[in-house]
């Protein structure tokens, strides 16, 4: 009867203890993290509160029937308990608050397991020790048994090393973005024999330890989480290179998630069957968002050539017969050169960057002064510095005493008759002269 008294007391007091700590766990964020070796450490408590007020004197000839020297055996219990509970709080602490939260280290969960085991495995022998039980003959058994094991889990054992090696080398961590054998992934967890990985579609991508430990791969988040991007576009070859340039980086920067620092580029990559190629090179600050900022560039990048009449030459080739020679000539030949009245005037270098002016049968002046056609905003240029007017089917620049003069392609004149894609100096804003 006092031993069922004891049990029922053990029980009420266990009962008490986890009902509390449930209470808390809903209120308490900190009890939530710790409620494993709390409620651990509350079984600990009940039984050795049963032990010490509710276990009467009379039940010590049970113990002493079994030889189990009265009650050490319940304080063992709960003592042991106790250790366990104390065991889970030190790794909560060494892995959360010293190494995640001090140091910056993101412990994965084989290492906190493996950490954890040791713990035990220390403890255990303490007390075996504490007992008096011999370890020599223990530690020479369990080492011929590992021998066997190890022979026959030999795989699993290459996968739980080789995890470790990527734990503590680091060529990735938990969160991290990754490219493996094509794959582009986030590590989600490193387990004793696996790693994990979750690609774009949503997919869990389980691989061995040992073939991330053997294979090459690519992380995004080392040294930093910033990306270089590209995004690829085919121009027609009406379209002058600088005026494409400035459209893609016009582009560029209406783009959500681009980054100013380091700046968009554009590269002229090849010449191809059906236009040139350009490559725009934008920098994210993220890899995981890759996918929607590719997707507005490239909105971005339509909006911008249909604004400003540059075409995107489509896959295809049209063929004319001319009768007259029986011959077949290409289209896309690049036809011989005319003479055309229209000609436009494009600011690639200066203060007025980009502004564009059509050249007609009226001349145009060019300089700081109000009365200016084209007024830029340049120190070294005169108010009156230059003028541009169609004489016999040919634009011809001509300078008005500027101070510091004016240079077409490095030479300095006074007056020139302009030829398509030709520069134009004043002081250092150049202007590029096109002719349609």
């Amino acid at each position: 009867m006092d031993l069922l008294l004891a049990i029922v007391g053990c029980l009420l007091v266990l009962f008490a203890t986890q009902a509390g700590l449930g209470l808390l766990q809903r209120h308490s964020s900190t009890v939530r993290q710790l409620i494993a070796p709390l409620r651990t450490m509350s079984l600990a408590v009940a039984v050795a509160s049963a032990n010490a007020f509710l276990l009467p004197q009379t039940t010590q000839s049970l113990f002493e029937r079994f030889d189990l020297g009265t009650e050490s055996l319940v304080w063992t219990i709960s003592g042991a308990l106790f250790a366990i509970g104390l065991i889970h709080l030190g790794a909560i602490y060494l892995f959360d608050v010293i190494l995640s939260q001090r140091r910056g280290y993101l412990a994965s969960g084989l290492v906190s397991r493996v950490g954890v085991a040791l713990m035990y495995l220390g403890v255990g022998l303490g007390a075996l020790a504490a007992f008096g039980v011999p370890l020599s003959g223990l530690l020479a058994t369990s080492a011929i048994t590992s021998l066997i094991l190890g022979l026959a889990l030999q795989p699993v054992l290459g996968n739980f090393f080789a995890g470790l090696v990527l734990t503590f080398e680091r060529p990735y961590r938990i969160n991290d973005w990754i490219k493996w054998q094509g794959t582009e992934a986030r590590v989600v967890e490193i387990t004793w024999r696996t790693t994990h990985l979750r690609n774009r579609d949503n997919d869990d991508i389980v691989v061995p330890n040992s073939a991330m430990a053997a294979t090459e791969l690519v992380n995004f988040y080392y040294p930093n989480t910033m990306h270089l991007e590209r995004v690829y576009v085919r121009v027609h070859y009406k379209t002058p290179p600088y005026r494409a340039t400035e459209a893609l980086l016009d582009a560029a920067k209406r783009t959500a998630g681009v980054l100013d620092n380091p700046s968009p580029d554009v590269f002229l990559v090849d010449f191809e069957d059906y236009g040139a190629r350009y490559e725009l090179r934008i920098w994210i600050a993220n890899i995981a968002d890759r996918p929607w900022v590719e997707n507005a560039a490239r909105r971005n990048i339509w909006e911008v050539f249909r604004q400003r009449g540059i075409q995107i030459p489509m896959p295809i080739q049209t063929i004319e017969i001319d009768e007259t020679h029986n011959s077949i000539r290409h289209l896309d030949e690049a036809p011989a050169e005319t003479t055309a009245k229209t000609g436009w005037l494009y600011v690639e270098v200066g203060p007025n960057q980009g502004t564009t002016i059509r050249l007609l049968d009226q001349p145009i002046t060019i300089g700081r002064g109000t009365d200016c056609n084209l007024m830029i905003a340049e120190p070294r240029a005169s108010k009156q510095h230059l003028r541009i007017e169609l004489q016999n089917e040919s634009f011809v620049l001509q300078d008005l005493d500027s101070h510091n003069g004016t240079f077409v392609d490095g030479r300095k004149i006074e007056r020139h008759v302009l030829k398509s894609f030709e520069r134009i100096h004043l002081g250092d804003t150049v202007i590029i002269f096109e002719q349609q």
